[in-house]
Formats: C-alpha cells, structure tokens, sequence
C-alpha cells in the first residue's frame, strides 16, 4: 500500500506533517495537542527500542478556552431573593445555592454533602467534612450568606442531621439534580448560563476584583 511507511522511516518531517494534516482539517487546539501527546509517547518507544532514529518531538501549543464567568448583571438577577409567599422549595434551595456558591466559590461535591449541622449560624463559619483531603475544616462565612441562611434554614425547617440542600422529599441531592434545578432557576430568571462550576470563576474573579 502506498500510504504504508515503516517505523524505521518514520522522522521528524513525518511528524510535523501529521500536525499540519490535523490542523488544515480545523481541529481544535486542544484535540491537536492531545493527539500529539499520544504520537509521541508512541514514537519515544520506538525511539527506546531502536526501531527508529532518535529526535527531538515538541507538542503543538494548545490555548485552553477562557472559563466562562456570569456577568454582574446576570448575577443580580439570580441573587434577588425569591417571594416566600410563592415560590417553591425547589426555588428557594436553588436560590440559596447560588448564594453559597457566590459567597464561597466552594465545590458542588462539598456543598452537596453539608449537613444543618454543619452551619453555625451564630458564630458564623461551616464545617467541611466532605472536602478533597478528607480533613474538617472550619470556613468562616460571608455575613450575607449567613443572612440568607436564617432565611432558608426558617423556610426550610429540618434536623440537624439532615443534608442541607435536599431534595423536595428530604432525600441527598444528586449531583445531576443540583445541575438541572440550577438549569431550570436560571433559565426562568432569563440567564442562559447554567454552570454551576462557572460560578467558582465568578467568585474568584469577584474576590480578585
């Protein structure tokens, strides 16, 4: 076959080749550098073994894409506080998120394992359990996340031992859950953004700022 090479012709003119062959098909940056990852893994082996001449392999530079964040003007609109007199459960729980999530950029793994007890209103911090190195960890928290938490918890009711953000039948909030009440909070409220993670960016970038 004439598209057959073998391994022992294989140069860096074939590489560079490969990398231009991908890039004129409009492959993303970040799919590019991944497929030369793994090229060239595979030719350092044959390289290793003596299949081939030894040379030099750089990777094509790959920009990652900037993380979307939600405007000020998208978070003034999610942030007002829902009428208590109307709204539903599942409302206000998607409400007070954000609030929490604005308010400490903390993970929506972390967030979904709190328990009430895990809140002290009065002194104002949160004790991580669920957290990365699996140690406690006491947070202080923002005067209005813990103003909206009085707000909640009173709207909320519950024990102590009971998960924080639950769904509407008291049961843990799954991961996807959380995703598609805060997709249906935001959409409502005409934001079209429904990451939770963008709101981390947004809360480091409200820090810095």
């Amino acid at each position: 076959d004439e598209n057959e090479i073998f391994i022992s012709n294989i140069d860096i003119t074939f590489y560079d080749d490969f990398i231009l062959f991908l890039k004129e098909r409009n492959i993303k940056d970040t799919t590019i550098f991944s497929y030369a990852k793994g090229i060239r893994t595979i030719l350092y082996f044959f390289m290793e073994k003596g299949y081939m001449e030894e040379f030099k392999i750089n990777t094509p530079h790959a920009d990652e894409p900037l993380k979307a964040i939600y405007t000020k003007q998208e978070l003034e609109v999610l942030l007002k506080m829902p009428d208590l007199n109307r709204c539903s459960f599942s409302e206000l729980r998607s409400w007070m998120m954000i609030v929490y999530f604005i308010g400490t950029g903390q993970r929506l793994r972390t967030v979904l394992g709190l328990k009430i007890e895990d809140i002290d209103l009065d002194n104002a911090v949160v004790i991580l359990k669920n957290v990365k190195n699996r140690k406690h960890t006491i947070l202080p928290l923002p005067y209005k996340v813990i103003e909206a938490l009085r707000i909640y918890l009173g709207y909320r009711g519950g024990k102590k031992n009971e998960f924080l953000f639950c769904s509407w039948t008291g049961l843990e909030l799954t991961k996807r859950g959380a995703e598609e009440a805060i997709r249906r909070y935001n959409r409502s409220r005409g934001v079209e953004k429904t990451s939770i993670h963008a709101f981390r960016h947004s809360f480091a970038t409200n820090y810095l700022e």
